[in-house]
């Protein structure tokens, strides 16, 4: 407290718009400034480096009146969607969705091009975007994920599998994070494909995670047979989500059909599990 006391003295007394801007002060003096100081000081704070800052700056800088062109572009590739939000009513734009095809066309920006063009596009961008899928740049591929399935999620089905593979653990999550959605409906046999094509820790751990939030008499067998698995990370892990899954049986209403209750009887038979899981297993089977 002392020293955001002392930063606050020192940011009345700066007389560098640049000393006020760069990194010396707190984030949360820099977010007082954002909220009291000059129109001045509010420019620089609207790029500071700070997600907490900029919408701050940019909610006084709006209200105050018209925002430079220049910072307009800067608002409408923030990596914030707060920001872009608000930059999207200033400056000389007058179609966002236009905008930021020609951004994404251009390969500006691409993190928050592609996701102001998700934000403000129609079905027929997703085209655009789905040509950075397959980017050098994890940050990208992730981008365009999410921004391909908020514009035509269905269409995109395969591609999100497939990324759920990725090598990058960022790209692989925000997959997963789609698929979970639950937009589209994913057998588990594909899923339990994906987690054999799977080479890496963290691709077969979000494979499984999905297999475990489908329909959970499906996903059961699938469960089952990871405990076989020679990843004892995925052994583990399977483990944990069965115990989950027993865990839900009183809020589960609906019973498994004949077909899927001798499925889970095969694979419980040879399962590698602890005693009292087993046990607590063929309780409900």
């Amino acid at each position: 407290m002392a020293a955001a006391v002392m930063d606050l003295s020192s940011l009345q007394e700066a007389t560098s718009l640049h000393e006020v801007a760069a990194g010396g002060f707190l984030p949360k003096v820099r977010l007082w400034a954002a909220r009291h100081v000059s129109p001045e000081i509010l420019r620089r704070l609207a790029r500071d480096r700070s997600a907490n800052v900029r919408p701050a700056a940019w909610e006084r800088l709006v209200a105050a009146g018209p925002v430079s062109a220049d910072l307009a572009v800067a608002g409408l590739l923030d990596p914030c969607p707060a920001v872009r939000a608000m930059a999207r009513g200033t400056g000389d734009v007058t179609d966002p969705a236009a905008w930021y095809r020609e951004a994404v066309a251009a390969e500006r920006a691409l993190p928050a091009s592609l996701a102001g063009l998700a934000e403000v596009g129609d079905r027929a961008d997703a085209c655009l975007v789905g040509r950075f899928l397959g980017h050098s740049l994890p940050s990208v591929r992730s981008a365009a994920l999410s921004a391909v399935a908020r514009l035509d999620g269905d269409a995109y089905v395969e591609d999100f599998l497939e990324a759920l593979l990725d090598p990058s653990p960022r790209v692989s999550r925000t997959a997963l994070r789609i698929l979970q959605r639950g937009f589209c409906s994913v057998p588990p046999s594909v899923a339990w494909e994906q987690l054999g094509r799977a080479a890496s820790e963290h691709a077969r751990r979000n494979a499984l995670t999905l297999i475990a939030d489908l329909d959970r008499w499906e996903a059961l067998p699938c469960l089952l047979e990871a405990t076989r698995q020679a990843d004892s990370a995925l052994r583990t892990q399977a483990q944990a989500f069965l115990r989950r899954w027993l865990a839900r049986c009183n809020r589960c209403f609906t019973g498994p059909t004949a077909h899927q209750k001798g499925a889970a009887r095969d694979s419980l038979e040879l399962a590698l599990l602890d005693p009292d899981l087993a046990s607590a297993l063929r309780s409900v089977l």
